[in-house]
This record gives structure tokens, C-alpha cells and sequence, in this order.
């Protein structure tokens, strides 16, 4: 039997601007994406990534195409029925967190609840099972003000999750974090999708996050691709030593037979006007 995609996308576009000055962010993206699977979106700066997490989410109306979630076209449906689709259906976490300072813990992690007809007394079990599942117990009549960046994030994570999502749509989780926190919050997305059987749609610049995806999409150039099957070939830029993909890489260059991948205009000039001083370095040399 074939599995029905959770996700799914046909021809779907994104553009702004008009005639000469307009820019195509996502260019005809078909992809579908499947329960319990965490899936990374990964690209350059500017090449449609939030914007194609955006649609997904359906805060943001494609210019053509389809997506369907459930099995349901969210790109057809009107302003009013959209609230409904994202409180049952859609979590959301973000880089900068979007915590209310106003509230406590708790009550930040229940105002989704609000929008659903279990209400806020419907969803307090679950809400007691989050805050234990993510040691948060002892601060959930904390205020925003006073946690931890890790602590930020771990409250924005039960707070996607209190209404049991299909799916959760996150933008750069560990973006202000940390290497040792930004690694405890991957961990905990990889065992929502294992534990819960929730699907994670992740946008991110973070290489070392590859390890726990079942699946990466490099979008470039408003257009994506899936490299699953593919095997990366990561280099250093030999003048700042980035790690670079070779695969991805727009900015390259030739010396002496050997190849060389660079993370920026600004390092290919300093390479070429001194290959050997960068050589040198990268084999060790003084």
C-alpha cells in the first residue's frame, strides 16, 4: 500500500515584485513529506526557505500551486477557515521564540489550546505532561524575562505541541542558541517525531543537525532538491576554513589542478591573490 504524504505540494510558487524586478522565492516546488519524518530545508541566505515554510504553514498565500495537508488544499481554502487549519493541525517554532513576557510559562504553553474547542481546562493534563516531559515544571509560573535561552525554546516546543499537531514547522530552532543547547533541542524534536509520531519540517542553517534528519532539501534558487541518496562532499573554504559543500557550492576555483570551494566572493579574491599563502596554511605549511 502506498503512504499518503502528509505534506504535499504541486507546482508551487512564491513571487514578489513585478516584471523586471521580480523575484521568484520558491519556483515550482513539488515535494511531499511523510509521518514521522523529520525533514531539514537547507539553502543559502535568501533562497526561499522560510518563505516555502511560510506556505507550508499557511501564513503566507502561494502565488500558484497547490498544498495539500491531510489531504485537505490549504492554498484553496479562505482567510476564515485558516485559523482552525493551523490550532489543530500546524505547531509552530521560531528562532526568536515568541513568547508573551506577559504570561507565565504555563499560559504561553495553553494559549493554543484556546483557539480549540478543548479549551484551555481541556488541554491542562497535557500541558502537565509537556512540562515534565521538558523539565520545566519548576519554572511554569516563570515569566519569558527570566528563563534561559534553552528554557525559551523549550517552552515554545510544548507550546507547538500542546494541541497535538500532524505537523510541526520550525524556523531556525536553534539559531540563538548555543552548540549545547541547540543540540538538546534537536534531540528533542528527533524523539517528538519518534515518541509522538509528529512530522518536523525544519529550516535551518545548522550542518550539525544532519545527523538526526531522515531527510535534507536544498533549496537554492527558489528550487529544491532532495538529497536523501546523495553523498555530501564537504571542504573547507581554505581561507577562513568554513566548512562548505562542495555539492551547493556556487563559488569555485581552479589552481594547479587541484579544485577549491569557497564560502564567499570576498575569500575567492584573497585566495587568488595569494593561492600559495592559503595552500600552505591548508597542507600545514608555515
Amino acid at each position: 500500500m502506498t503512504e499518503t504524504a502528509i505534506i504535499r505540494t504541486e507546482n508551487l510558487c512564491k513571487h514578489f515584485g513585478q516584471g523586471e524586478t521580480r523575484v521568484r522565492a520558491v519556483d515550482k516546488v513539488n515535494l511531499s513529506i511523510f509521518s514521522a519524518e523529520l525533514v531539514l530545508i537547507m539553502g543559502p541566505s535568501g533562497s526561499g526557505k522560510t518563505t516555502l515554510l511560510s506556505m507550508l504553514g499557511t501564513l503566507l498565500k502561494p502565488s500558484s500551486g497547490r498544498i495539500y495537508l491531510n489531504n485537505m488544499e490549504t492554498s484553496a481554502m479562505g482567510e476564515n477557515q485558516l485559523p482552525d487549519i493551523r490550532a489543530r493541525h500546524i505547531g509552530f517554532i521560531f528562532q526568536a521564540f515568541n513568547l508573551i513576557d506577559a504570561l507565565t510559562v504555563e499560559e504561553n504553553i495553553l494559549l493554543p489550546a484556546s483557539l480549540t474547542e478543548q479549551g484551555v481546562k481541556g488541554a491542562a493534563k497535557r500541558c502537565q505532561y509537556l512540562l515534565q516531559r521538558l523539565d520545566l515544571t519548576h519554572r511554569r509560573g516563570a515569566r519569558p524575562t527570566t528563563l534561559s535561552g534553552g528554557e525559551k525554546q523549550r517552552v515554545a516546543i510544548a507550546r507547538a505541541l500542546i494541541n497535538q499537531p500532524t505537523v510541526i514547522l520550525a524556523d531556525e530552532p536553534t539559531g540563538n542558541l548555543d552548540s549545547e543547547k541547540g543540540q538538546e533541542v534537536m534531540m528533542i524534536l528527533h524523539d517528538i517525531v519518534r515518541d509522538e509520531g509528529c512530522t518536523v519540517i525544519m529550516v535551518t542553517h545548522d550542518n550539525r543537525i544532519e545527523d538526526v534528519a531522515d531527510r535534507l532539501l536544498w533549496l537554492e534558487d527558489g528550487k529544491i532538491h532532495d538529497r536523501r541518496s546523495e553523498v555530501h562532499s564537504w571542504v573547507h573554504d581554505p581561507v577562513c576554513g568554513m566548512r562548505v559543500d562542495e555539492w551547493a557550492a556556487k563559488i569555485k576555483t581552479e589552481h594547479l589542478g587541484q579544485h577549491y570551494a569557497f564560502c564567499s566572493q570576498r575569500c575567492l579574491q584573497r585566495f587568488q591573490e595569494t593561492p600559495e599563502k592559503y595552500i600552505r596554511a591548508e597542507q600545514g605549511g608555515e
